[in-house]
Formats: C-alpha cells, structure tokens, sequence
C-alpha cells in the first residue's frame, strides 16, 4: 500500500490513471520521494533542477537546468528479468527480448491521447534497463564472469 503523499496543486488524473499535479511551492520534488518511501518501484526522473553553483557564491541566482520532475510509485506493472544462473548469453538474450516484447504490447494497451495543458509525459512506462540487458543483446558477458573451460 502507497502511503499518503502531502496534498498536492492542481491535480489532474489522465485516462491511464495517473497523477498529474503541481507541487506546493514550499515543497521540494525530493520531499514527495521521500514521502513516497514505503511505496514499491519508486522511480524519480528530475531535470527541473536549478543550477545552485552563482547561487552558493553569492552571485546571481541559480539558471534553471530543466522543466519537470517526474514520479512513479506503485506501478500497475512490473517486470523484473533475473540473469541466468550460470550466465548463458542466448538464454539472457531470449529473456531480454521478451521482457520487452512485453513491454511493446503494454504499450499498445496502455495508449490513451494526451492531455495539452499536461507535461509530455503522462503515464506509461517507466524504469530502467541494466547493463547487463545490452551485453545479453550483443551476446557479451558481464564482468568478472569468465568461460568455464570444457
């Protein structure tokens, strides 16, 4: 269960059910992560970051390096692909290439139009894709892990 987040500004929900709200002007996208602490699949995706660096000096104020913060907790999805255990390139592969077959054809039942008063992004699919996935798909190894002679 998702703890209660602080009361957040002009909350919208899009038709794929998520939230899409201003945050208090006293309150830092930091602190809504970290409300959300207890919710599973936190994800936070921040480039509306202010460039503090003139500002610690005492020069002019920080310039504002991005737009938008985005968070997602308590996804109504999720996949998680484990590494074959002994590593096994093809089978990796196979496993990464499904995870995101899967991922495509949540896309497709997830479509919904966009709202224009909305920031871009307004609910779909979110996270993040290890190393290890690319090295599957180029049929690599990961580090530290060595052939076993025959």
């Amino acid at each position: 269960m998702t703890p209660a987040a602080p009361p957040l500004l002009r909350r919208r929900q899009t038709p794929s059910g998520a939230i899409v709200a201003d945050l208090p002007g006293d309150m830092a996208a930091e602190a809504l992560f970290a409300a959300l602490a207890g919710a599973p699949h936190r994800l936070f995706l921040d480039s509306a970051v202010v460039d503090g660096g003139a500002a610690a000096a005492g020069a002019a104020p920080g310039v504002r390096l991005g737009r938008y913060s985005f968070l997602a907790a308590d996804p109504i999805h999720s996949i998680v692909v484990e590494a074959p255990r002994p590593w096994d390139s093809e089978a990796a592969a196979a496993a990464v290439q499904e995870a995101f077959a899967g991922l495509r054809a949540l896309l497709g039942d997830l479509a919904v139009p966009t709202i224009p008063a909305l920031p871009p992004f307004q609910g779909g699919i979110a996270g993040f894709v290890g190393y290890e996935a690319g090295l599957a798909l180029l049929g690599g190894r990961p580090a530290g892990r060595r052939r076993r002679r025959r």
